[in-house]
């Protein structure tokens, strides 16, 4: 079929599940460690540059070089990081995923931002200690802020909801700040770690 490149984190079974299912449709895989790469913002542009359209029909945008993408699938970048972390909502979670095909919650924060222009480290601890500026204990959260937990990380609607990649629902969705921050604590996960404003 295709020689296709696969960026794995190593021992994720979610990636075996996916390498067999590809190779067991007769594609051949080249596999990388994702975490061995360099990616910076030139390098994720085959990832996340503009399509090239010649026009649309029927609801479709027709490809200059062939070919035809819903409509649905186009929407103007933002410089708002918490939109483009909605445009994932219903994305399988995927630890070690950074596309709608499966993402974890680093890889979301990350994708966000660089769609708006603003390059963050890939794991969550990495943006733990170097996206934006730490947030005083007494300054409310705002849209665009980032929460930490030991391992995960979310990005503010609001002062009071999040939206995140979370494997408690396999799904990037958004959800009350107090209800994530009650089950990560139920589940002995610890309390919020950080709060930063890229």
């Amino acid at each position: 079929m295709a020689e296709i490149i696969f960026y794995e984190k190593t021992g994720c079974a979610g990636n075996a599940r996916q390498k067999a299912l590809l190779v067991a449709s007769g594609h051949q895989l080249v596999v990388r460690d994702l975490r061995g790469q360099f990616w910076s913002n030139v390098r994720l542009l085959e990832f996340l540059a503009d399509l090239p359209v010649s026009g649309s029909t029927g609801g479709f945008a027709r490809l200059r070089g062939g070919g035809h993408v819903p409509l649905p699938h186009f929407a103007p970048v933002a410089g708002d990081p918490a939109a483009q972390a909605l445009r994932f909502a219903g994305a399988p979670y995927l630890w070690g995923g950074r596309s709608i095909c499966g993402i974890d919650c680093s890889g979301l924060v990350q994708l966000a931002h660089l769609a708006c222009g603003v390059a963050l480290p890939r794991d969550s601890d990495m943006q733990a200690a170097l996206a934006g500026r730490p947030l005083a204990p007494e300054e409310p959260l705002a849209r665009g802020d980032l929460v930490f937990w030991r391992g995960h990380v979310a990005l503010m609607l609001d002062g009071a909801t999040l939206v995140h990649a979370t494997a408690h629902r396999m799904a990037v969705v958004a959800e009350p700040l107090v209800a994530v921050e009650a089950r990560v604590l139920d589940a002995g996960g610890g309390p919020i770690l950080a709060r930063r404003r890229p």
